[in-house]
This record gives C-alpha cells, sequence and structure tokens, in this order.
C-alpha cells in the first residue's frame, strides 16, 4: 500500500502499490538507500524517513559499510528481514497506541453522554458506542497478540543476524591469519 494525505481524505489516501510483501519493499528501499551512498546523492524524504523509522538498527551506516567494503548485496540479504520485522512492530506499536486512545475517548465520550443512566435521551448513542469499544477492545486484543508473534519473529531474526556477523567475522579473522601466515612463511624464505 502506498500512503498519502490528501486534504480532506480521498480514496487516492491508500492506494494499492502492487502485491509486493514488506520484505520486497524494504530490500527495494535498502538498495535504493546503497545506490546513492554509492553515488553520493541525496536521500530522497521518503529514504530518510525510512532510514530514521528503523530506530533499533543502524542502517544508514550498515549500507554505508557495504559500499565501503563492496558487499553491500550481501549486507542487504543479511538485514533485510530484521530491518522489515523491526518496521512491522514499530507499525503495530503504533496501532495499539491508537486504538488505546480511541477506546479512551470513546469511554469518556459513553460517560458524558450519561450511559449509565437508563432514562437518558442519548442512551441509543451510547450503546452504538459502548458496541463500538467492545470491538475495539478485541481489535487491540488482536494486535497485541499479532505484535508479541511479530517480537519473537523479530529475536529469532536478529539471533540468526548475530550467528551470521559473528560467522563472517571469524571467517575474515581466518582469512586473514591464513594470509599473514603466508605472507611470513614468504618473507622467511627470501
Amino acid at each position: 500500500m502506498r500512503r498519502a494525505l490528501n486534504m480532506p481524505a480521498t480514496a487516492a489516501d491508500c492506494t494499492q502499490d502492487g502485491t509486493k510483501g514488506a520484505l520486497a519493499l524494504t530490500r527495494e528501499r535498502m538498495t535504493s538507500i546503497a545506490g546513492k551512498i554509492r553515488t553520493r546523492a541525496a536521500l530522497t524524504a521518503e529514504e530518510r524517513q525510512f532510514v530514521a523509522n528503523v530506530r533499533t538498527l543502524p542502517v544508514y551506516r550498515m549500507l554505508e559499510w557495504g559500499v565501503r567494503q563492496d558487499v553491500v548485496d550481501s549486507v542487504i540479504s543479511d538485514t533485510d528481514e530484521l530491518v522489515a520485522l523491526t518496521l512491522a512492530y514499530q507499525m503495530l506499536n503504533d496501532l495499539t497506541r491508537s486504538i488505546d486512545f480511541a477506546i479512551s475517548n470513546a469511554e469518556r465520550g459513553t460517560s458524558a453522554a450519561g450511559a449509565a443512566d437508563g432514562a437518558s435521551a442519548n442512551i441509543c448513542q451510547t450503546r452504538i458506542l459502548t458496541k463500538g469499544i467492545e470491538q475495539l477492545r478485541d481489535l487491540r486484543e488482536e494486535v497485541l497478540r499479532q505484535r508479541a508473534q511479530m517480537r519473537q519473529s523479530y529475536i529469532a531474526a536478529l539471533s540468526q543476524a548475530n550467528l551470521s556477523t559473528g560467522y563472517a567475522g571469524l571467517i575474515r579473522q581466518r582469512d586473514r591469519d591464513a594470509r599473514d601466515a603466508a605472507g611470513t612463511a614468504a618473507s622467511r624464505n627470501r
């Protein structure tokens, strides 16, 4: 989905952006940012926002390092899932806060309208609000369940990324040690 904000709201605010999932969109955005780092071009506002939204990972620095080391494709393939999960988790957090805000406002509205007073002239309105509050609470529970699952997926992806990083570091160190040993042996033979 592509999101734009028109004032007042229109049907064009939320349009289908193909059938790409969050992972493919994340990969595309990271590839675009890496290309701009390579060419020293300025990031677009959307790209800057993307980097800012991934608060738990230094996306820009990781991509910058990948460009410098000429391993940007490897960096993207190792971290794209983690970045997508981070963004999805943050979106679920934002949704939870929005639902909580809507529930508290609706509860205040029912109290102000006299939901407890059966003789109130606004009783029909308060019953509608009460039903809406129940539905919002159910939605909140579903979002919390999804968020818990997302957190588990995030932690698993983070563990995998840490394992990959540790293994890559070990391979680089062993490669460096082998080159140093070969260089030392070559200099002794001279």
